[in-house]
């Protein structure tokens, strides 16, 4: 190989370390409890191996980590515990990285809503309103975590826990879902409207409690700040 041939290689090999000590660098900020449980070294191979099957297109190593989860999953290296904690971190800075909303719809508003116009209404969440389904206790054992506490005993649920998570200013936060509120708050996000809500909470609650039950639903979704508009065909 010619000096010429040897000086552009070691250009690309000193680049590609670079970039990929860039991409760690980056999903380290993604993924900090990750980190922190697997190791500096365990977390940088798992980094590198990642980016070998799943090289990023994308123009900001923000997304780099968009299919980190997904790698985890497929591999028998990474159990169960550690996907889910990636899943939900990716999960919060998502919430935390989304556009802010032109408005956020106050609790008074239930208030003007009329009572032939309640059926019909429609909800459009804000941006940074997102959900995640876990086996294990994560959020608690991140909390812990983060808390520079001893975290608790992993516990595993053949059930998973749905988990809200969302942001509130510069604060993420998050709180878990019963089942009948998971399904309310799933179908208000694909537009179903308020009488589509009270229909399926049959399933779970008696036809005199159903209008109710849902209009509290509302009451904490706004109180939460999740609400972005609220609309009727």
């Amino acid at each position: 190989m010619g000096t010429k041939d040897a000086k552009s290689d070691h250009r690309l090999n000193v680049y590609y370390n670079g970039y990929r000590l860039r991409l760690i660098e980056s999903m380290a900020v993604d993924f900090p409890k990750l980190q922190e449980i697997m190791g500096d070294e365990d977390f940088n191979w798992l980094v590198v191996n990642y980016i070998e099957k799943y090289p990023s297109n994308a123009r900001s190593v923000r997304w780099a980590g968009n299919k980190l989860v997904k790698f985890m999953q497929e591999s028998d290296n990474y159990d169960d515990f550690l996907a889910e904690i990636a899943k939900f971190e990716w999960a919060m800075s998502d919430s935390f990285d989304a556009t802010n909303p032109k408005s956020v719809v106050q609790l008074d508003y239930m208030e003007q809503i009329e009572p032939e116009a309640w059926p019909a209404f429609r909800i459009k969440f804000c941006s940074f309103v997102n959900f995640i389904d876990c086996h294990y206790n994560v959020p608690s054992y991140w909390k812990q975590l983060d808390n520079k506490q001893t975290p608790p005993e992993k516990i595993y649920s053949e059930i998973p826990t749905r988990w809200l998570i969302w942001r509130h200013e510069l604060d993420l936060r998050w709180r878990s879902l019963d089942v009948s509120e998971s399904w309310a708050l799933e179908t208000a996000m694909q537009k179903g409207n308020f009488a589509t809500i009270c229909e399926g909470l049959l399933e779970w609650h008696s036809e005199e409690q159903v209008a109710l039950i849902a209009a509290g639903f509302l009451k904490q979704w706004l109180t939460d700040g999740l609400i972005e508009a609220i609309y009727t065909d």
